[in-house]
């Protein structure tokens, strides 16, 4: 039956109703008896014992002869498969010493000095070891006391918001978690100073976060669209700052970045550019060849070098011939120069590409071109059947070759674990493993058949989780499944997951989602495409709460494809969400066509103007954020006009605002019920949108907005917004020359509010008290404080504009103060580029004059009476501002004149 909305729980998907997706025979084989199916396994374990032998034989031989077989020979080279490991045996890493003296070198430099973020980018193909270089200092760096934590990007998770990210920074916790307790007391302290009241915020992304530091009840942040990513960023970089300290440098390492989301790259640019964190070294490693120039990765590059980012490039390439023979040397136990005939031959083969190396000498030793002789106690090849052997162009098409010559058990089991991912970890195993639908698949004794893939070395078990010892080994499995059959396990997978999704339910909708969306194409019941739709909405609401709009446009799409003919009217409430998100997410990655669409959608489907408020809250600010603001204003004034408000004449207006105030004292004010009215919440908070606009391209839109607000405040109730419209009637007050009602009201709005729960408004609050009454009366040094608290509060709540207007503000009160110049001049420094960063380049460039006057009154400029010079040309700004300057309520005079 359908589900009633979005936020009702999703029940898992009836096994019966897949039935029709498997076919008799299979069906005919998931019903054998058990003493057949004790036989069937009996017969796989013997022929994969039958394989082994050679190498057991070998095993025994090297264990008689007093050999370390445990990394040594090539018997137990199928036991220890993991790339990284293969790749660097024991403490030695082949033909990498001086990539790795440069990331050691590095480090170093962190530890010892306060510097900035360092970065280091290691790329190559496929295969040349670029996990295993980096992961071979993770045991130096822990010895010289920093941290070393590990991310991976997965290829079929690339729509999970920050997955390898989240990974590192839960390694963290789990390993300060596991230190003594002055570390934990340390770090505990650390985040609460730098964190402050995001660590709830912080604590829902990172719930292992809870085993460091208690995480307050009521602690969550109500935000959406950009709102939400400005958050994640802000807050992710006060972490960063709090733990990556001179006493423990932090090293993150990130794998396979081609595979990263897009929120994740955006994190990594925000923590490696943030001036302010020290002693983090970032390595990011990739494969070259699925980078082009348009590739997103590429992007973030390039803005972090334009941000003058010293980006450290390692190039790794294939092992060159004596580095093959030495690795050969070294895994035999044979000494060099009795092996270069054979390395020589192995390197033409495999061009010295390191997992190629490895497959192929796991290939030879298979077919006995390679075995050790107890008669002569020492190994010996083939050579010549080894220089005519036929091979595949690359170790893919010989890990192909090695996955068919296993038990159809076994390959069963690779291609369902295939289905997953990289990594396959113990709630998802576990979740597949109820009931008997493996058998569907032919896997009928699932862990056996993944132990024996262990054995073989294509498989790694770490800790209670399975990893494919090379990604590209997934994959490889994975194209051995026609598409049909994929997408039945893909929707299996997916049912089984989000049945019991309770043993990892932050995990589980994103995994279940992902795939099951694999296996909707098969799906034609009705029911079942909507209770799909509804768990992509699921997935995309909480991906829009990490900020993450690409993978939520996405989830929303996946929805939206699976709605049929007539779901407005079946399904109305599942479609207003669909588009009204979509609409948002597209506006927050700049896809403005996309939104659009959606937006014609919503309003041509819309029952009731409430249902199109979110809607419009996303067209207005998104006419803002392309420097329409007079169509924004508009459009606002449009649909407060339908809600019933409308522009009325200012001096009337502010008569009446005033009158009504009069009639109260501030107590009784401050001691009004709150609004709750949702008709009037609306048009407070889209008034509150509209007035940083307003305050820009039209004075008399915004005096009307403001005294809207304050009469909506005494007829309705407060709310948030209240304490806005306050701060800006003092504006008005001060300008008709009412300087005593202008201080009344202002301090009204601070204490307003010091009372409201909720610091949403803070930063407009303050801007606007601070900046234009505050200086009437106090000196501008008592304003530095409370700025840049707005500042803070709005970088923490995602609100950059307000947050922007606050620093600002700052900068130029800092600069009358007569501070010492060189501090002014590096604040104003600081803070420039964290508005750049942050498109705030009305703000930005409004700071210019005073931090040229500054560089000019230090001896920086060739004329110290013309703004010329390092941070702006005085005659181009004016023309930049002119030509900018909005065309409402600018008289033909006054446009003659500039023209003249």
């Amino acid at each position: 039956s359908m589900l009633p909305n979005a936020n009702d729980s999703v029940h898992a998907i009836n096994p019966e109703d897949l039935k029709l997706f498997f076919s008799p025979s299979k069906a005919v084989i998931g019903q054998k008896g058990a003493a057949e199916e004790t036989n069937i396994i009996a017969i796989e374990k013997e022929r994969i014992e039958t394989n082994h032998l050679l190498h057991q034989s070998v095993k025994k031989v090297r264990y008689d002869a007093s050999i370390h077989a445990h990394q040594n020979n090539l018997s137990n080279m199928k036991r220890e498969r993991k790339t990284k490991s293969l790749f660097s045996q024991g403490k030695k890493l082949y033909g990498r010493n001086e990539h790795l003296s440069t990331i050691m070198d590095t480090y170093k430099k962190v530890a010892k000095s306060k510097q900035s973020p360092k970065m280091i980018m290691v790329s190559g193909y496929a295969g040349t070891g670029k996990t295993s270089l980096v992961l071979h200092v993770q045991k130096p760096v822990t010895d010289m006391g920093g941290v070393f934590i590990f991310g991976k990007c997965d290829r079929f998770r690339q729509m999970e918001p920050l997955s390898a990210i989240i990974a590192a920074l839960t390694e963290f916790c789990n390993q300060i978690a596991r230190g003594n307790v002055k570390r934990i007391h340390q770090v505990r302290n650390a985040i609460k100073k730098e964190v402050g009241s995001l660590i709830g915020f912080l604590a829902s992304l990172i719930p292992s976060l809870s085993q460091i530091i208690e995480i307050p009840a009521t602690a969550g942040l109500n935000a959406g669209g950009m709102e939400a990513q400005r958050i994640l960023k802000y807050a992710l970089r006060l972490f960063v700052r709090a733990v990556a300290t001179p006493s423990q440098p932090l090293v993150l390492f990130i794998d396979d970045l081609q595979w990263a989301d897009s929120i994740s790259l955006d994190i990594i640019e925000s923590l490696v550019s943030d001036t302010e964190i020290t002693s983090l070294l970032f390595l990011g490693s990739y494969r070259k060849n699925e980078v082009d120039c348009m590739h997103p990765l590429t992007g973030k590059l390039r803005n972090l070098e334009n941000k003058q980012v010293n980006i450290i490039k390692i190039i790794l390439g294939n092992l060159s011939e004596k580095d093959t023979n030495e690795l050969i040397s070294d895994l035999i136990q044979t000494p060099p120069h009795t092996t270069i005939p054979l390395s020589s031959a192995v390197h033409r083969k495999t061009s010295g590409n390191a997992l190629f190396i490895l497959q192929f000498l796991s290939s030879i030793c298979d077919e006995g071109l390679i075995n050790f002789s107890s008669e002569s106690n020492q190994w010996k090849w083939d050579i010549s059947m080894i220089i005519s052997k036929k091979i595949a162009d690359n170790a893919v098409e010989l890990m192909l070759n090695k996955i068919l010559f296993l038990p159809e058990e076994t390959q069963n089991a690779l291609k369902l674990l295939s289905c997953i991912g990289y990594c396959c970890e113990n709630f998802i195993l576990s979740s597949i493993a109820i009931g008997d639908g493996l058998c569907r698949f032919g896997c009928y004794d699932f862990i056996a058949s993944l132990q024996l893939a262990v054995k073989e070395g294509l498989l790694d078990r770490v800790g209670t989780d399975y990893t494919f010892a090379h990604d590209q080994i997934q994959q490889v499995a994975y194209s051995l499944i026609s598409e049909n059959e994929r997408g039945k396990m893909h929707f299996w997978i997916g049912n089984q997951v989000w049945a019991n999704k309770l043993t990892s339910p932050e995990k589980a909708l994103f995994i279940a989602v992902g795939q099951l969306n694999k296996g909707a194409f098969l799906i034609d019941e009705t029911h079942q495409r909507i209770k799909i739709a509804r768990l992509n909405l699921q997935a995309a609401q909480k991906s829009k709460l990490l900020g993450a709009f690409v993978p939520a446009a996405f989830y929303l799409n996946a929805g939206m494809s699976l709605l049929g003919k007539n779901s407005w009217n079946n399904y109305y409430d599942l479609c207003l969400q669909l588009y009204s998100s979509c609409a948002e997410a597209n506006f927050c990655i700049g896809k403005f066509d996309e939104m659009e669409k959606n937006l014609k959608e919503v309003f041509t489907n819309a029952r009731c103007l409430d249902d199109e408020l979110e809607s419009t809250f996303t067209f207005v600010s998104a006419l803002v954020a392309q420097n329409k603001m007079h169509q924004g204003l508009d459009l606002g004034l449009l649909i407060l006009a339908q809600l019933g408000d409308i522009r009325s004449i200012i001096m009337v207006e502010f008569a009446k605002t005033k009158r009504k105030l009069n009639e109260k004292c501030d107590d009784e004010f401050l001691n009004m019920k709150n609004m709750s009215d949702k008709h009037k919440l609306a048009v407070m908070r889209l008034m509150y949108i509209l007035a940083l606009s307003a305050f820009h391209a039209d004075s008399e839109v915004l005096a009307l907005i403001c005294l809207r607000m304050v009469q909506t405040s005494l007829n309705h109730g407060i709310c948030d917004e209240t304490a806005y419209g306050l701060s800006v009637l003092c504006i008005l007050c001060y300008n008709f020359g009412q300087i005593d009602d202008a201080l009344r009201f202002g301090l009204l709005s601070l204490r307003l509010q010091d009372k409201t729960e909720s610091n949403k408004c803070l930063p407009g609050v303050y801007c606007v008290f601070y900046t234009f009454i505050h200086p009437y009366f106090h000196h501008y040094r008592s304003s530095l404080g409370p700025l840049e608290l707005g500042y803070n509060i709005g970088m923490r709540n995602g609100d950059v504009s307000y947050a922007s207007v606050c620093i600002r503000q700052y900068c130029t009160h800092l600069f009358h103060c007569g501070e010492e110049l060189a501090t002014v001049e590096r604040t104003m420094r600081k803070y420039d580029k964290i508005m750049m960063e942050q498109k705030q380049e009305i703000y930005q460039k409004q700071n210019f004059p005073y931090w040229q006057a500054a560089l000019n009154l230090m001896g920086y400029s060739n004329d110290p009476e013309q703004l010329i010079g390092e941070v702006m040309d005085q005659e181009q700004l004016l023309e930049e501002a002119i030509a900018w300057r909005p065309e409402r309520g600018r008289t033909e005079e006054s446009k003659a004149e500039e023209n003249n």
